[in-house]
């Protein structure tokens, strides 16, 4: 696409981003994603995942894009 189009904007990194959460999740799975107040929740066979230490992961990243992207990251973890 970056060759033919240029640098895709924001909003298509995005929604590419989310279908990666959506690839990566299923493939680990999860049922559901939800990212609510930078914390990263994910549902499997009805139950919440958590970690060790009992509380959802925190997304540090300040934009979309990286947040996503660090979603993906820690989703891959599991």
């Amino acid at each position: 696409w970056r060759d033919r189009f240029g640098r895709s904007p924001a909003p298509v990194q995005a929604i590419l981003e989310v279908n990666r959460i959506r690839i990566v999740a299923s493939s680990k799975g999860v049922q559901s994603v939800e990212i609510k107040n930078d914390r990263l929740m994910l549902i499997r066979n009805s139950d919440y995942l958590l970690p060790a230490d009992g509380k959802f992961p925190r997304l540090s990243s300040a934009k979309l894009t990286a947040k996503l992207k660090e979603a993906v990251h820690l989703i891959k973890t599991l």
